[in-house]
């Protein structure tokens, strides 16, 4: 599995999405308001710069556009092939995210593996599908550039601006 995104980027796109849901969701139970004030808690801590105030409803439709976008982006992997039908990003991600509910070794953390599955590749909604072999980019390069447009898009989000291309 490529890796799209620096660890801190996935911890903020990760810190944001929890956000988000944890805006649309009311606890059940005490049971779970203790769970969501765990994670909320978590989610604030000193190693994630997203503040776990839940987004406005402005910011969260943001969020949702440019992450809609994945859906009709293709694969350039597949599209460079040939690949009749070539899945999108969103499919891509989506199908990562199953394979991980097979995962059975002990040692290794299913959920977390889920929760990466799901945002792994959300930097390409905003700078596209960069394969490893493009030549237009260096390795750094592509990290840079998502790291950047990331950063840039998660602190317009956080700010109420929501930052537009």
């Amino acid at each position: 599995m490529r890796k799209s995104c620096s660890s801190l980027t996935l911890l903020v796109l990760f810190s944001f999405c929890l956000a988000v849901s944890q805006s649309f969701f009311v606890p059940a139970s005490p049971a779970s308001a203790l769970a969501r004030q765990h994670s909320t808690t978590m989610a604030s801590s000193s190693t994630s710069p997203i503040n776990a105030t839940p987004p406005s409803a402005s910011q969260a439709l943001e969020f949702l556009r440019v992450v809609g976008k994945l859906k009709t982006l293709k694969r350039t992997g597949w599209v460079n092939n040939g690949v009749a039908l070539p899945e999108s990003v969103a499919d891509h991600m989506y199908r990562m995210a199953m394979c991980s509910f097979l995962i059975t070794d002990p040692a290794l953390d299913r959920a977390r593996l889920m929760k990466l599955a799901v945002v792994h590749d959300l930097a390409e909604a905003l700078v596209g599908d960069i394969v490893p072999h493009d030549v237009r980019y260096t390795k750094e390069q592509k990290r840079v550039l998502e790291e950047v447009r990331v950063g840039g898009w998660v602190n317009g989000l956080e700010c109420g601006v929501g930052g537009r291309e």
